[in-house]
C-alpha cells in the first residue's frame, strides 16, 4: 500500500465540473482505490454524488472520474473509472472581478494599463481593457488574489465579444514557474469553494 502527501490536495468536482469541495489523497491501495480526506466540513456535500471527478493542483498529478464505494467519518474511498485529461485542470475557471494593471513585455506601448479582471483559471484569465492589444502580444499582469500579489506573464490570444464597452481579452500564462502554478491554483481551487460556498447561502 503507498500512502500519498498530505499536501496532495485535489478539487472534487460534480459530473457538470461543478465545484462541490477540498480534499486531501491519502492512501492509493494496490488495488487502485483512492482514500481521501474531505476537508472544511464538505463530506455531506460530497456524499450527495455518486460520481466526483478528481482534479489536482500541479502539473503531474492525475486527475480522474471516480466511483464513491465507501465513506466514513470525513473519509471517503473512490474507485476510479477512467483517467481526465490535463485540460480539465487548466480549465477550471472562476469569475473574478479584480482592478489591476498590465505591464508591456513585447508590443508597441510603454508605461502601464489599466484592466478590470474578468475570470481566472489555472491557465490564464481575461480582462477589461480600454487599449487595443494585439494577438501574440506579452504582457505582465498584476494579480492581486493570493496573500502577497502576484506578478505573471501572459500572452493575449484573442479579444471576446464584450457587453460594457471596454474590450474583453484572453490571455493564457506563459513562463511560469512552480511557485507561481502552486499559487494561481491554490487561489482557483480555493475560490472555487468559495463561490459555492457564498451562492449556497
Amino acid at each position: 500500500m503507498a500512502t500519498g502527501k498530505e499536501e496532495d490536495i485535489y478539487l472534487v468536482l460534480d459530473s457538470r465540473y461543478l465545484p462541490v469541495a477540498r480534499a486531501a489523497k491519502e492512501v492509493v491501495t494496490e488495488s487502485g482505490q483512492w482514500q481521501l480526506r474531505v476537508l472544511d466540513d464538505h463530506i455531506d456535500a460530497v456524499l450527495s454524488h455518486e460520481v466526483v471527478q478528481l482534479v489536482g493542483k500541479k502539473d503531474e498529478d492525475a486527475a480522474l472520474l471516480g466511483k464513491i464505494i465507501k465513506a466514513r467519518g470525513d473519509r471517503i474511498v473512490v474507485e476510479p473509472m477512467r483517467a481526465l485529461g490535463a485540460d480539465v485542470r487548466q480549465n477550471l475557471r472562476i469569475p473574478l472581478r479584480f482592478d489591476s494593471f498590465i505591464y508591456p513585455v513585447t508590443g508597441k506601448w510603454q508605461g502601464r494599463l489599466a484592466v478590470q479582471g474578468n475570470d481566472l483559471s489555472c491557465g490564464g484569465v481575461s480582462f477589461y481593457c480600454d487599449a487595443v492589444l494585439e494577438k501574440g502580444e506579452e504582457v505582465e499582469i498584476v494579480l492581486p488574489v493570493c496573500e502577497e500579489p502576484l506578478i505573471v506573464t501572459c500572452e493575449i490570444l484573442r479579444p471576446r465579444p464584450s457587453v460594457n464597452g471596454a474590450q474583453l481579452y484572453a490571455a493564457k500564462f506563459i513562463n511560469l514557474i512552480d511557485d507561481e502554478v502552486t499559487f494561481l491554483c491554490e487561489a482557483v481551487f480555493g475560490m472555487q469553494i468559495f463561490n459555492r460556498d457564498t451562492a449556497a447561502k
